[in-house]
């Protein structure tokens, strides 16, 4: 049985879905069908004794760059069946149900990606029964450690490199900051740049961690920032980075790196932070800061 899960069931289909992602279900920005069943050993037909045994995830987002132009996408996010009720047909069912939900949509295709990773070879050979081309792209979702972080200090340290928020050098935590100067960069930033995901950060301050997150401001004015959400103690994501500075390649580094310093003194050992590279200049930056790093690949689908 699929339902559309609502604020007041979504608690029972949390566990099925990491918790990384758990923001953006409460918030409602994405979408969520669940598959109930009946509990393992009984044969209960009843509705009010059925359990959520399995959950797919999806979004619409509008400006995707896929091919030569922007596309709105159905991007689908997340396919999980609890293990115990495999083997029963609910993935089946949960992309049937959500084959039907979009039928009438206007959306150009679907899109997911698919890590490598023998634990995700099944969703590939499944998704592919179902109509999906894979590609192999890089991965611009990366993960940063508190090693990362580490090491990054480290070797900028043996440069003479010193950034710690004071209003000499201009960065400032976030918290500091005050509400009204960041309201009237964060709407600047998202007015002027053509990041699709920027458009759908909060912009409330609070969202943000007032640590971690910090902009850069001389002389009265707020012109850059970088966004951490904090979903947990471990686990943190870049929700932006952007400079509107002329010297922009300046502010963002010495941003990072107060980040990054903040994350290696704060964050416990197996601390993460998710980072969607937007662009070519986020891209470029996370070469620079880890040239050992190289953008994992994954698999994309793509459904028309």
């Amino acid at each position: 049985m699929i339902i559309w899960v609502n604020d007041k069931e979504m608690e029972n289909y949390l566990p099925l879905i990491p918790e990384r992602m758990h923001r953006s279900v409460l918030s409602g920005d994405w979408f969520c069908l669940g598959a109930l069943a009946d509990p393992v050993g009984t044969d209960d037909d009843g509705t009010d004794s059925k359990v959520a045994a399995g959950v797919l995830l999806f979004s619409s987002e509008e400006g995707i760059s896929y091919g030569q132009i922007p596309a709105d996408m159905i991007l689908l996010r997340w396919i999980y069946v609890d293990p115990v009720y495999r083997e029963r047909g609910i993935a089946n069912e949960l992309m049937e149900a959500f084959s039907d939900v979009l039928k009438d949509n206007p959306a150009d295709g679907i899109l997911c990606d698919i890590p490598f990773g023998r634990e995700y070879d099944l969703a590939e050979s499944f998704l592919s029964d179902w109509g999906f081309e894979f590609e192999v792209i890089e991965d611009l979702n990366v993960t940063i450690t508190k090693k990362d972080a580490r090491n990054l200090k480290e070797r900028e340290d043996k440069k003479g490199v010193v950034v710690r928020p004071s209003k000499e050098n201009g960065v400032l935590p976030l918290k500091e900051i005050p509400p009204e100067m960041f309201h009237e960069t964060f709407h600047k930033i998202v007015a002027q740049t053509k990041v699709p995901y920027y458009g759908m950060a909060s912009d409330d301050p609070a969202i943000y961690d007032g640590e971690v997150s910090c902009g850069v401001m001389k002389n009265g004015v707020l012109s850059s920032l970088i966004l951490f959400e904090r979903f947990s103690e471990r686990d943190y994501q870049l929700a932006m980075m952007m400079s509107l500075s002329p010297k922009a390649a300046v502010e963002l580094r010495d941003m990072m790196l107060y980040s990054a310093i903040k994350l290696y003194v704060m964050a416990p050992e197996d601390a993460e932070i998710h980072v969607i590279l937007g662009g070519d200049r986020s891209i470029d930056l996370f070469s620079f800061f880890f040239p050992d790093r190289e953008l994992p690949l994954v698999r994309r689908g793509f459904y028309a």
